[in-house]
């Protein structure tokens, strides 16, 4: 049985996105849809991260729990239970989604940016740091790790070196908004 630690891609997924026309409605599409499939984790997982994105995270709490809570094996709803929890501030909660995230996946960029994000929140800039060069050593053409090292570097007064993965970032990715803040280090 092939482990399932990463979800499949979903066209319904995208469909469903772009008929809405705004991720707001979306997301209470994306969960409709899913609860008429309820195989389908790729909806469930979409809605919860529909909702996370449409500043909605109680909710994307509650479709996460309710998926990991049928399917624990699914790393990328860890990492998303980890990012939700840091934006609502809950840093130990999404630390352990993170781990959990790791520990099926270790090579899975996007919980190790989750869990960078978290230990940037705590303060932690050396934890946060691993996390984001692991990320980028898995995935180089991920801007958003290099964004993140800035950032760590920028925390800590370094703006020379975060100037340099500020302009890492931006040639893996030009469409990349940077923070305004990080132009002050270009």
């Amino acid at each position: 049985m092939k482990r399932a630690s990463r979800l499949d891609t979903a066209e319904d997924l995208e469909k469903i996105v772009l008929e809405a026309g705004s991720i707001w409605k979306a997301a209470g599409r994306l969960e409709e849809a899913a609860r008429e499939n309820p195989g389908n984790v790729v909806l469930m997982h979409g809605a919860a991260m529909a909702y996370e994105e449409s500043g909605r995270p109680k909710k994307a709490l509650r479709l996460l729990r309710e998926l990991l809570d049928k399917h624990p094996e699914l790393a990328p709803s860890h990492a998303l239970m980890g990012r939700v929890l840091t934006g609502m501030g809950r840093h130990n909660a999404a630390v352990k989604s993170c781990k959990r995230a790791l520990r099926i996946d270790p090579r899975f960029a996007d919980a190790r940016m989750a869990y960078g994000h978290t230990l940037f929140n705590m303060g932690k800039m050396a934890g946060a740091m691993r996390m984001f060069r692991a990320a980028a050593r898995i995935e180089p053409d991920n801007s958003k790790a290099y964004e993140g090292m800035g950032s760590v570097h920028m925390a800590i007064s370094r703006p020379m070196r975060a100037a340099a993965y500020f302009r890492k970032a931006a040639k893996t990715d030009p469409t990349l908004p940077m923070p305004s803040w990080s132009s002050a280090a270009l």
